[in-house]
């Protein structure tokens, strides 16, 4: 059996220690790249179309009585750019969202969200 010197070992820990503070670099500026993705994915929610008065925001805060909704962003993919939101606003339903940020879409992804992006868009036609 061979035993390591204490400089053989003492390079062990340090190269160990290295790895660790990578991989934490690692994991939090991932963090820092779906906060960004989330804080986008909310701003397209509540931005107006360019030829629009009306945005799916507006709908969201006049539907919770001028009340901030509750929106949590979840990354659905960061190499798609996806992200899903849902929305409540304390009525019994709440509201989902799929936000493309490659091609700056939303679309709904249930009933209620469904009906929500139909009366924006009547809003924004009259």
């Amino acid at each position: 059996m061979q035993s390591f010197s204490l400089q053989q070992r003492n390079g062990l820990v340090i190269g160990g220690v290295m790895i660790a503070i990578l991989a934490l670099m690692l994991v939090a500026l991932q963090q820092q790249f779906n906060q960004g993705d989330y804080r986008r994915a909310l701003e397209l929610i509540a931005a107006r179309d360019p030829a629009g008065r009306w945005s799916i925001g507006q709908e969201l805060m006049e539907r919770s009585k001028n009340a901030a909704p509750d929106c949590r962003p979840k990354l659905i993919s960061s190499f798609r750019g996806t992200v899903e939101i849902t929305c409540s606003t304390g009525e019994r339903a709440s509201y989902r969202f799929e936000v493309d940020l490659v091609r700056r879409s939303v679309r709904p992804l249930d009933a209620a969200a469904r009906s929500l992006v139909e009366t924006v868009a009547k809003k924004n036609e009259g």
